[in-house]
Formats: C-alpha cells, sequence, structure tokens
C-alpha cells in the first residue's frame, strides 16, 4: 500500500488502481462506506510541490545533493542521497536544512582530504624547493642592495624578524596555513603546476616550513652573516650545497618535453618525440621530472603502456575532410578497448559449443590490439630523451636509469604466471618479410601496371597506362633497392650516365637530406626498367616545367616526407588488387631486392653499397661510381621472368605477363556432402576459394 503526505504531515492510503480487492490490516470489520457508496479519498499529495533536493520515495522523504565534480572525477557518486526517516514535509525541511548547512561547512574538508590523497610528496617537495629558492634569490638582492643604517635601525630589523619568525612558528602549532597560501602559488605558478596542489595540506605545511627556515636565515642575517653562510645548512639539505646564486629549479614533465621535441633532429622525429610526451603526460600528468624519472614509477608506466591500445593516436577525429580534431583521451581510449574486450569475452564464455582452444582462437582474433613491444621500447628510449632535456634545462637529478630488463620480467611475471586461461594480450607483432614469387607475380600482373580504368580506379580493368610515381616508385624499389623517400625525391638531373651505364645519383640536397652518410650512392638501372621505357619516359618528364621527377606527390604536413603520403595512396591500392600484407608492405620491396640479389651471388659488400648501408670506412659514393659495370651484372641477374610488349593504345613498353608462378601446383580439394559437392582451391597469395556446382 502506498502512501502520501499531507499538507498536515498525516498519511492517509492512495486507492489501488488493481482489479484485485485490497484486504485490510487489521482483523476487524471493514469501515463502512460513506454516503453515496464512495470510499474515503486521501488527500492532494505535494510529490509534485517538493522544494529542491528533496525527494519521495516510498512514502518517506529523502535528501537528495549533488557532489562536487572533483569528487565525482575520482569515482564519487554523481548524488549524495540520504533517507531523512520522517514522512512529515516541514520536519524534512529542517533535517535537509542542517544537513546542508553541515555539508557547505564539511565539503572543503572533504575536497581538501581528496587532493592530499591525490597530491604526491614530489610535488610538494617541487613546490617547496621554489619557495625557498625564490626566498634565497630575493635575500641575495636584498644584500647586494643594502645601504648603510644606523644600530637602532638595525636592532629594529632584527626584532622585526624576530617577531615574524615568532607568529609562524605560533602559526603552524595552531595549524594556520594561511601565510603559506601566496608563496605556495606563486612557486605552483612559476613550475606551471596546478593551483589546486599548492593549495593542499600538504603543500601548505611544507611551506610554513621553509618560510620559517628563511626566516631563521634572515635572523641570522641580521646578526651579521652572510647570505651565504645563514642558507648554507638549507642549501646542503634542499639543492645538494649548491651555491646561493645558482640554486637548480625543479623541470616539470611538460618544460622537459617540450624542449625535447625543439632538439629533435627532423620533424619526423619531433612527432614521435611529442607522441611519447603526450603519454607520458597522460599517466605522470603535471608532474616534476622528480616524481616521473624514479625507476619506480618509470617501469609503471612501460607497464601501463601493454594496455594502450595500438592506434590510439588516431581517436583525434581528423581526415582529408577536416583538419579540426580533438583531443586525445588516452585513459577513455583504454576504457573503450577494455569495454569491448569484455564485451567479447562475455559473449565467448557463454557458448558451450567451444572447446578452451577455440575460444582463445576467437578472443586472439577479436581483441583489441595493444601496443606492440617494439613500439613500447621506442617510447622508452624517447623517455630517455626527455630525461637528458630535463638536465639540459637545469635539472640535478640523477644519470638515467633503463628499466627494460625490469618491464619485461614483469610482464613475464603478469602474462606467464596468470591462472586466467582467457586472459590474452594481443598486440600486431610486425615482421617485415621479403615478398613471395605470388605476391609479386600478382602486383607485376595488376591492372596498376598493365592497364587501369582512369587514374582513381587503378584496380579496374581498362586501356590506360598511366605512368607517374603509383607506377615507377614501387619498380624502383624492387629493382634498385632504394629507399621510397629515396625515390619519390629524385630530380630530373639525378639520372645519369656514367661510363656508357644510365644511373640513379642519390645524394643530399638542401630539400632532400640522406638518412645516412653511406646512403650517397650511383645505382645503375637494371634492364628491366630500361625496357620498360624508364629512360624514353624520363626524357619526356625532362620537358615538362620543374625538377622534381615525381611532382605529383606531396609532402605531409605533419613530418615532411613524401613517402608518408605516397605510402597510404598505394596501400589504398593495393588492398584494392589484393596485395597488400601487413609483413610484406611497400618498404618490404627494398628487403625482397636484397634477398634476390644475395640469391644472385653479390657479396656482402657489394650488397651493402647498392643498397647504401654503412660500411667500415667506405665511402660509397666513390666506391659506387667506379664499381656500376659490376653492379648492374648483379643486379640484372634477378630475374623477374617479365613479358613486356608494347601497349596497344599508346605505343609504350608495358608488362604483358610474368612467368613467376609458372610450373607451381595449385592444391584443389573436393568434398561430397548430402547437399552436393564442395571444392577449395589454394591460389596466388595463399587466397583459398571456396564453390559449391
Amino acid at each position: 500500500m502506498t502512501q502520501a503526505v499531507t499538507q498536515a504531515g498525516a498519511t492517509t492510503p492512495r486507492e489501488n488502481p488493481s482489479p484485485r480487492p485490497r484486504r485490510s490490516r487489521s482483523t476487524g470489520p471493514r469501515r463502512a462506506p460513506r454516503e453515496g457508496g464512495r470510499a474515503r479519498r486521501r488527500p492532494e499529495t505535494l510529490r509534485a510541490k517538493l522544494p529542491v533536493g528533496l525527494a519521495l520515495r516510498g512514502g518517506v522523504l529523502h535528501f537528495r545533493r549533488r557532489w562536487p565534480a572533483a569528487l565525482v572525477e575520482i569515482g564519487a557518486p554523481t548524488f549524495l542521497r540520504i533517507s531523512l526517516r520522517t514522512e512529515l514535509l516541514l520536519e524534512a525541511m529542517t533535517r535537509a536544512t542542517a544537513l546542508t548547512a553541515a555539508m557547505e561547512l564539511a565539503e572543503s574538508r572533504v575536497m581538501s582530504e581528496c587532493v592530499t590523497r591525490l597530491v604526491q610528496p614530489d610535488e610538494v617537495k617541487a613546490i617547496v624547493d621554489e619557495t625557498i629558492r625564490a626566498g634565497v634569490a630575493a635575500m641575495l638582492c636584498e644584500e647586494a642592495e643594502a645601504a648603510p643604517r644606523t644600530p637602532d635601525q638595525a636592532d629594529a630589523a632584527l626584532a622585526h624578524i624576530g617577531t615574524r619568525l615568532g607568529a609562524l612558528r605560533q602559526a603552524l602549532r595552531l595549524r594556520d596555513h594561511a601565510a603559506a597560501v601566496e608563496p605556495a602559488r606563486a612557486a605552483a605558478a612559476a613550475l606551471g603546476m596546478d593551483a589546486v596542489v599548492a593549495d593542499s595540506p600538504p603543500a601548505a605545511r611544507g611551506v610554513m616550513g621553509g618560510m620559517i627556515d628563511l626566516a631563521e636565515a634572515a635572523l641570522a642575517v641580521e646578526r651579521g652573516a652572510t647570505v651565504d653562510e645563514a642558507t648554507r645548512a638549507i642549501r646542503a639539505e634542499r639543492f645538494d650545497g649548491a651555491p646561493a646564486d645558482r640554486l637548480p629549479r625543479s623541470v616539470m614533465l611538460t618544460a622537459a618535453s617540450a624542449h625535447a621535441v625543439d632538439s629533435a633532429v627532423s620533424k619526423d622525429m619531433a612527432n614521435k618525440q611529442r607522441g611519447t610526451g603526450r603519454l607520458m603526460f597522460a599517466f605522470f600528468g603535471e608532474a616534476p621530472v622528480d616524481h616521473v624519472f624514479s625507476p619506480t614509477r618509470l617501469t609503471e608506466w612501460v607497464l601501463w603502456l601493454n594496455r594502450v591500445p595500438r592506434n590510439w593516436a588516431n581517436a583525434h577525429g581528423k581526415n582529408r575532410y577536416t583538419s579540426v580534431g580533438r583531443e586525445v583521451d588516452v585513459h577513455a581510449v583504454i576504457a573503450k578497448a577494455d569495454a569491448d574486450d569484455a564485451a567479447l569475452r562475455a559473449g565467448v564464455e557463454a557458448r558451450s559449443d567451444l572447446s578452451l582452444r577455440e575460444k582463445r582462437r576467437i578472443l586472439a582474433s577479436g581483441y583489441v590490439e595493444r601496443m606492440a613491444e617494439k613500439t613500447v621500447i621506442a617510447h622508452h628510449g624517447r623517455a630517455k630523451a626527455i630525461h637528458d632535456s630535463a638536465r639540459a634545462l637545469g635539472w640535478a637529478g640523477g644519470a638515467w636509469t633503463p628499466v627494460l630488463k625490469d618491464w619485461k620480467r614483469a610482464t613475464a611475471r603478469l602474462f606467464g604466471r596468470c591462472d586466467d586461461p582467457l586472459m590474452l594480450h594481443v598486440t600486431q607483432q610486425k615482421r617485415r618479410l621479403a615478398w613471395t614469387d605470388e605476391r609479386l607475380f600478382k602486383h607485376l600482373t595488376s591492372t596498376m601496371l598493365t592497364g587501369c580504368f582512369s587514374q582513381d580506379r587503378r584496380w579496374r580493368k581498362g586501356e590506360f597506362a598511366i605512368r607517374d610515381a603509383i607506377y615507377w616508385v614501387p619498380l624502383l624499389v624492387l629493382m634498385c633497392g632504394l629507399r621510397p623517400e629515396e625515390a619519390l625525391k629524385l630530380i630530373k638531373s639525378d639520372v645519369q650516365f656514367r661510363d656508357g651505364i644510365v644511373n640513379l645519383r642519390i645524394e643530399e640536397t638542401p630539400d632532400g637530406p640522406v638518412k645516412n652518410w653511406a646512403s650517397e650512392r650511383f645505382v645503375p638501372l637494371p634492364e628491366a626498367l630500361l625496357r620498360l621505357g624508364f629512360l624514353e619516359w624520363w626524357r619526356d618528364a625532362c620537358e615538362r616545367p620543374g625538377e622534381a621527377l615525381f611532382p605529383e606527390v606531396p609532402a605531409s604536413t605533419l613530418t615532411g616526407r613524401i613517402s608518408d603520403v605516397f605510402g597510404k595512396r598505394l596501400g589504398r591500392m593495393l588492398k584494392h588488387l589484393g596485395v597488400k600484407d601487413l609483413d610484406e608492405d611497400f618498404y618490404a620491396l627494398r628487403h625482397t631486392f636484397i634477398t634476390r640479389l644475395q640469391l644472385a651471388g653479390a657479396p656482402d659488400g657489394l650488397r651493402q653499397a647498392i643498397v647504401g648501408h654503412e660500411q667500415d670506412e667506405i665511402i660509397n659514393a666513390n666506391y659506387t661510381s667506379a664499381n656500376l659495370r659490376l653492379f648492374k651484372q648483379y643486379m640484372d641477374r634477378i630475374d623477374h621472368r617479365l613479358e613486356i610488349g608494347e601497349h596497344p593504345r599508346h605505343g609504350f613498353p608495358v608488362i604483358v605477363g610474368c612467368g613467376l608462378t609458372k610450373g607451381q601446383a595449385i592444391d584443389i580439394a573436393v568434398s561430397l556432402t548430402a547437399k552436393g559437392a564442395r571444392a577449395w582451391s589454394r591460389g596466388i597469395c595463399g587466397a583459398v576459394v571456396g564453390s559449391r556446382p
């Protein structure tokens, strides 16, 4: 039976909408109905007229108040709901008023306690050290600008400092930290820290202690000591005895990260360094580097990277249509990945038709891929750059201590000794491999090289043979061993004739630096490229304005690398053609060239010279320019079994066939079932095709 609150505070039974007759709680006879045959109705309720902060639940009034946002962010519920244990409105309002007043008085204390739990000791130390450093600097300025004075003036100054020192000690004894508020906030602002940290009780107590130490040092100065003598004990305790005029300032993580980005040697490395800084800031927050680069905390950060999804940085929302994105919340990305994994696991666990091995296989293919081991190691290396930048900014911390061994040991212990058979850590380990004959055959005979529908639909068969960067650059990487960036940055004058051999000159230019000093070299063009008409195409390109050989490919606005934009374009086309693969990617064509050059019998030194690898005390530019004939002999031994003929429409040579897969058997399996026959065949690139006649 439900009840309602009346204006007088009494409760009356509400009419039951159910067709079932109500039973009286008493054992006596029912009350006789009123005249006219109608039962007594309850008076109008005040459910819709309750004041803000009150709610009626089950006939009892409850108090309802929203928690501060700062407490909600660390796990508190959005609202506080407490039963007032009364049905009377006036009594409930009295209790709610008293409860609101008590909560308002205690709210600041509750917030301070929450902040106290969040503030790290290293942050408090940084604020106190900055307060003392600023105080010592002020004392040095006062000492340098001091003017002569009388004994009475000196005695008055001594008495004033003594009075101030006594007031500070009395305030600390009474736990009154009001005097430390402004100095703590000034120190936090100088360090770029949040004012909430400066207002926390630990920071206030620490700053009060620092102010007392400064007052004692000022008292010693008034008694005849120098600032250097008066602050000797403070400097020995806080700053390792550094001179008074060169006390080191605490360096914050964001400042060290920004310095590391500015110190990067290339735009690409600067972006990578910026990404590492974002991950460190997401984990540590705006913290002093003393708090970041302890071995324990750094190991915790590297272990946390194991949980970060592989494509965490792609959640910015930017694409080719808009350049305005959003700030990536790494913790939100991790939470979403964990929720997706939990939902997948719940569905798999509910299936009783699967064995444990089958469940693990489904989870391994469906779990969100996390950061790979090589990526974690790369972030660890860039964290060292931030550590070195902090030392360059004046941080007096110790030498860099790598934590990779501790991280690997902790990771092995976490996943190796886990009793949960469905707990898997899924990463995408990329192992760059040389292309197989089947994949090369599919690429060399694709519509991209033999004839396509249009420039934007090169995966559809057609009559157009478009010879541009998409056409030539993969062939240059495959047949000459060039790096993709080297091929894309070629200019028309890089195609040269030396000793009667057409070759490409790879050299450093102001707009195109090479990877290392050994990358400067001469690479002969193999006979296959000449038969495809590269030389005639180059002569036609020289008639067009501009110096770039492939001007249609722009550089990335983020990294400045041409291969970034080109790699994405080529990747989309290879995906449409069914050639794209994780391990056998575009750059792996260079590995394919190196592997096939080795199979052709080329010595190690010759292979390293052609592809631009460093060798002991060998200048590649001189070595390769004098051995072009020898290089070309070995490069021409690489036989891709190409069949080249004239294009029927344009009149220049194109690939009309490839014999790489000739003579290879195709596996065919046929099974007979009640529904008929089903056949499977394993063909090019390992694809399995099924059919049912």
